[in-house]
């Protein structure tokens, strides 16, 4: 994979005869590229919690920041052979990029909502009535603040994009007319059925069952090196009720708000380390794998 270029990345979750979560499998393409990268997360112990968290349904959450010391990440580990002997924060870009969104059942590339003519008829009034409502809500501005756009994801609709930091001026994230997402240095956004500018709703946030399914997307992470984090998860914000120290109803497994919550890590990663994590709500550092540097993986 050529990290300086836009790859392709598709995680899918494998179900048992019960439907229960049997692993996280992550693969990395590009074109081009005939040597695809593969890594795999089964036998945690906590896969019962995060079938019932993944069966609820998880918001899906980007965000990008930068630190000196994410040598857990990206540094030399035990054999010294990884990227990165130091990090360095302040030469991270300003942003970076994911687009092309979609959602699929494992093993097929028909989109889910649309796989029947019954299931495509309510995708379409569904979609049509969810572009209308965030349309409007996209068209509220409180405070001097805006939602930043919408964009489509495939086999399920229209997605509105709800930035943190309504009350703190937080970084900015974009929504490009071709869809594709711009989070800017130390924003985090989540996924939602619609945006009220100013304002948050735990009910708005995505709740997606992705047990089964495989989703996929694009990220570019051009000139993101040593010390930058391009982040892509899923997180319990619908079921969370209390607002959290950020006010906007975040939680995760590192109680980052003072909240706790399953956490699936699908990609923590810059042009030298690509790091995927199961977190149950209470498990700090979960169970891992990826590529490239760090202290080491499970």
């Amino acid at each position: 994979i050529d990290t300086t270029k836009p790859f392709q990345v598709a995680v899918s979750f494998p179900v048992d005869a019960g439907d229960r979560l049997e692993a996280m499998e992550v693969s990395l393409s590009q074109a081009g590229h005939s040597c695809p990268l593969h890594l795999r997360i089964a036998d945690y112990a906590g896969m019962a919690e995060l079938s019932r968290a993944l069966a609820a349904g998880m918001t899906p959450v980007v965000s990008y920041w930068s630190a000196d010391d994410m040598t857990w990440m990206d540094g030399q580990g035990a054999d010294r052979l990884g990227p990165c002997a130091s990090d360095n924060a302040a030469s991270c870009p300003n942003s970076v990029k994911f687009l092309n969104f979609s959602i699929e059942e494992i093993g097929s590339t028909a989109s889910v909502l649309a796989s029947t003519p019954q299931a495509a008829s309510r995708h379409r009034s569904r979609t049509n009535a969810a572009s209308q409502v965030v349309a409007r809500a996209e068209e509220r501005h409180h405070g001097g603040v805006a939602c930043p756009g919408s964009f489509d994801v495939g086999g399920y609709g229209e997605v509105a994009l709800v930035p943190t930091g309504w009350h703190a001026n937080g970084a900015p994230v974009e929504v490009l007319g071709s869809g594709e997402l711009v989070p800017h240095m130390d924003s985090r956004s989540y996924f939602a059925s619609t945006c009220t500018a100013g304002s948050y709703d735990n009910k708005q946030y995505l709740a997606l069952n992705l047990l089964g399914k495989t989703l996929r997307y694009t990220t570019d992470l051009s000139g993101a090196g040593c010390g930058c984090n391009a982040a892509f998860y899923l997180v319990s914000m619908q079921q969370n009720t209390r607002p959290s120290s950020c006010h906007d109803y975040y939680c995760d497994a590192n109680n980052v708000c003072g909240v706790s919550c399953a956490e699936i890590d699908i990609q923590e990663a810059n042009q030298y380390a690509w790091h995927s994590t199961l977190h149950t709500s209470h498990d700090h550092g979960g169970k891992g794998a990826g590529f490239g540097g760090g202290k080491g993986w499970d």
